[in-house]
């Protein structure tokens, strides 16, 4: 038994002539050469990235996150995510946002997310820049307007609408209306769930400056008349300029 301890021992002592990485993944530069003298404790010999699957660390702002959480628990904690590296538009892969942080930042007021995608031919790298975009919902036949038009007062969230003309020839007035906005979408537009119905023209800037039954004038950006109006989701969407110098 004395002599099988020992062979233990040797065993021990040998194996620690050879260093085996703790995980798998890709090597980085290495700090020593061989022949170097290296002992416990001392600098890192190298650097080991898990590269398959990778991580997608991101943020999100405190007043989206309760929205997400609820999406994120009626799917049983997951949500598909789509990342596309900001450095190669061709670098493109789809994960699952998976890991939601604890607690919101008291300096940055946003809340640490994580997903984790697929990463076989290497076209993410640790610490590269990338765009993630959160799937919540598919919602069809939704109204939608630039999220510009939508804000927000002490009766809630409002619009201004492109009303009618207080006579014959006349501008048409604005028109404050209280809406429910529903989920942001990646080209800038909002869901309107209630308080809108398509064809509905909005004002997209100047709002500070409007009250109710102020008249507008409508432009494009050339400052052309042009006709624009809340739509289907399927159909795209479109602005109301306001203000006589607002721009679609």
């Amino acid at each position: 038994e004395v002599d099988e301890a020992e062979l233990k021992t040797a065993q021990i002592n040998l194996d620690y002539t050879t260093i085996k990485a703790p995980i798998d993944g890709m090597v980085g530069t290495y700090r020593i050469s061989v022949g170097n003298v290296i002992k416990a404790n001392d600098l890192a010999l190298t650097t080991i990235q898990t590269m398959d699957p990778i991580y997608a660390d991101f943020v999100i702002s405190e007043s989206d996150f309760p929205q997400l959480r609820r999406y994120f628990n009626t799917n049983g904690g997951k949500l598909k995510v789509h990342v596309i590296s900001l450095s190669d538009a061709n670098a493109q892969g789809d994960g699952e946002l998976d890991i939601l942080g604890n607690a919101v930042g008291s300096t940055t007021g946003t809340v640490s997310l994580r997903a984790t995608l697929p990463n076989p031919n290497l076209q993410f790298w640790p610490n590269q820049p990338v765009q993630v975009r959160i799937l919540l919902d598919t919602i069809h036949d939704a109204v939608v307007v630039p999220e510009s038009a939508v804000m927000l007062s002490q009766q809630g969230y409002f619009v201004f609408v492109v009303g009618k003309p207080a006579a014959s020839g006349g501008m048409p007035l604005a028109e404050m209306r209280v809406v429910t906005p529903g989920i942001s979408q990646e080209d800038g537009t909002e869901v309107i769930t209630d308080g809108l119905k398509p064809g509905e023209q909005v004002v997209v800037q100047g709002q500070i400056f409007l009250a109710p039954a102020n008249p507008l004038i409508i432009q494009d950006i050339d400052g052309k008349p042009t006709a624009a109006a809340a739509s289907a989701a399927a159909s795209g969407s479109a602005s109301a300029a306001s203000s006589g110098s607002a721009k679609q």
